[in-house]
């Protein structure tokens, strides 16, 4: 037994050996791999290069005379000058059927009497040679693009700075400025070229676009007789700025525009006093308009408003005695009103209502109203009137397009249009987008970057171009927006009206829904919170109010504040922009403007931000 258990521990462990020979084989396999794919890969990529170099030498052999002359100068050879020539076959990636880029080139530099030297640089695929291929990198002066008057003297910037990632920081003398493209006499866009090398004769061209526009300031002269004020029914005095169209007013003594917005951007009580400093108006004005500018850096930021109490609005104000504290935004005066009328005539005579900075007495303040009546005063009862931004532009704006007609205004340079793929959520507000089907404003963004849209005129049937109309059919005296209550608007909205759009770009959000209450600060407002993709706007938010310069249509629309006073409702009408309350049971249905928030990946495809050419969402 014990010599028959010996002959066992002899026998070979048959699965330990075949183990160890798979493991052998699996390394043996990974560096044939290693070596096939790596090193000699690596090898040949070598040979290459030698090959395409090699070739190069013998073809300036055979060609002196195309050798550099000076010494300094250089000649480059590219792999597609030497398969033109066919002085070489084409090259292929190591190992692969891919060609290799018929860009990479040969350089030589003549260094000394007969004497040259070569430099290579072949790019096949993954692999690269370790010669210095890139340009320097040049960094300019001033803005690219850049913007001049018309008609002024260029006066070049610079550069501020040239570095190579093998030569280092090179004197900014080197750098050959080309200019001669550009002219300040005719309007247009030149470019203005910056070139380099560095001493492998890598070569680098910057171009900087100047272009050539015209002064806002010398365009309103041209067109008011050099008195610098628009008056009368005019219709070549609308900018467009900061994404929203406004009109100009004049030109300030300091040089600086005054440009009032072409519509109610929204409504907004004045608060305890109709007096504009420290009222709810202003307080709106500077926390929430202020903000959505672009470039809040193109206005004056300390205009004083006048505030005057104004007891006849016929008689002579052109001495403003009481101003407001400075802030960027403010409304117009009555003296501004009427500076722009001849006789009966200005193009502020619209069906509008909107508020002015001055009051008539303790109890009311002046607001422009429509027809040919120029102003009225209006005590703080419950008509809310519309809030029309007025701005100072500082006095070097610079037009880059447009006529100052309403289709075509006059185009500044403080943004540039959006580009097919840009996220809707990186444009202005103000800017429209067409989202199915319907016009919308970029009304503002929330915390995670949603754009919230606010639609421009009420919400139409398609085929017939007819208003739908809603109401709050329920039983509570008080009506409140709530999209889980079956006959209440937000139901209608969230469960019905929901089907015209394209749902899956909506976000569910939370809307505030206000107590509507004129003696208090909008800020102010007692406020219940719902969820809901699709709502209406509210009095105080952004573009609430009316679009009466592209949206013709009438009627009164439903907005998001409701009145703590039973059967009551609170409304704007489209048509003039006053916000009132109705009763439910003297008014029928009332037309919807939506407001919902769109995901924040959303993106354009075309289109320019503006009325006539909307964003569309992608």
């Amino acid at each position: 037994m014990a010599n028959k258990k010996q002959k066992v521990k002899k026998q070979p462990n048959l699965r330990r050996i075949s183990l160890i020979l798979a493991i052998i084989g699996g390394l043996c396999f990974v560096l044939y791999f290693v070596w096939v794919f790596g090193f000699e890969a690596r090898f040949l990529f070598r040979e290459q290069e030698t090959e395409f170099e090699e070739a190069v030498r013998f073809r300036f052999e055979q060609k002196p005379q195309w050798l550099p002359k000076e010494v300094g100068d250089s000649r480059k050879v590219t792999l597609q000058d030497m398969y033109d020539e066919q002085r070489l076959e084409t090259m292929l990636v190591p190992k692969q059927k891919k060609v290799c880029d018929n860009t990479s080139w040969v350089r030589v530099i003549k260094t000394g009497e007969d004497e040259y030297r070569y430099y290579t640089y072949l790019k096949c695929g993954k692999y690269e040679s370790d010669i210095d291929h890139t340009g320097p990198e040049i960094t300019l002066n001033g803005d690219n693009p850049m913007y001049i008057i018309l008609g002024s003297t260029y006066e070049e910037p610079g550069v501020s700075k040239v570095y190579d990632d093998t030569d280092g920081e090179i004197d900014v003398n080197q750098v050959v400025i080309d200019t001669s493209n550009l002219n300040t006499s005719l309007e247009g866009t030149y470019p203005v070229y910056y070139t380099v090398s560095d001493s492998l004769k890598n070569q680098t061209v910057l171009r900087r676009d100047v272009h050539v526009v015209r002064s806002l300031n010398e365009e309103i002269l041209k067109n008011t007789n050099n008195t610098g004020i628009y008056q009368g029914d005019v219709s070549n005095n609308y900018v467009l700025f900061s994404g929203m169209l406004f009109q100009i007013l004049k030109i300030n003594g300091d040089g600086s525009v005054k440009i009032v917005a072409t519509d109610n951007v929204s409504n907004v009580a004045y608060g305890t006093t109709p007096t504009f400093e420290g009222s709810n108006i202003q307080k709106w004005l500077n926390e929430v308009f202020y903000p959505s500018i672009h470039k809040p850096e193109y206005l004056v930021p300390d205009v004083e408003w006048c505030i005057d109490v104004i007891t006849d609005a016929n008689g002579d104000t052109n001495v403003c005695n009481t101003k407001s504290s400075p802030s960027a935004v403010g409304l117009l005066s009555i003296q501004d009103v009427k500076d722009t009328y001849v006789g009966d005539d200005s193009y502020l005579t619209t069906q509008l209502v909107y508020w002015l900075s001055n009051k008539s007495r303790d109890t009311a303040a002046w607001a422009k109203i429509f027809a040919n009546i120029k102003v009225s005063d209006y005590s703080d009862d419950g008509n809310l009137l519309g809030v029309r931004p007025v701005l100072h532009l500082k006095p070097e704006m610079k037009v880059v397009g447009g006529n100052g007609t309403l289709n075509n205004p006059y185009k500044l340079d403080d943004y540039e249009y959006g580009q097919d793929n840009d996220l809707l959520n990186s444009r202005l507000i103000g800017e429209y987008v067409d989202f199915s089907g319907y016009t919308f404003r970029i009304s503002g963004f929330d915390e995670e970057n949603n754009t919230r849209l606010t639609m421009v005129g009420p919400l139409m049937n398609q085929t017939d171009r007819t208003n739908i109309l809603s109401t709050y059919e329920i039983e509570s005296p008080v009506k409140k927006f709530n999209p889980v209550e079956v006959g209440n608007i937000g139901y209608y909205l969230n469960n019905e009206a929901i089907h015209l759009f394209q749902d899956s770009y909506i976000v569910s959000h939370k809307w505030d829904v206000p107590l509507l209450e004129e003696t208090q600060m909008y800020s102010d407002f007692t406020k219940e919170e719902v969820e809901a993709k699709i709502s209406i706007p509210a009095s105080y938010e952004m573009f609430s109010s009316t679009e009466t310069q592209f949206e013709k249509g009438t009627g009164m629309v439903w907005l998001r504040d409701y009145s703590s006073w039973d059967n009551q409702g609170i409304m704007v009408n489209h048509s003039n922009g006053v916000l009132f309350r109705i009763n439910y049971n003297e008014y029928g249905p009332l037309s919807l403007k939506i407001s919902l928030y769109i995901r924040k990946d959303a993106k354009i495809s075309n289109g320019k931000g503006t009325y006539n050419n909307p964003y569309y969402v992608k």
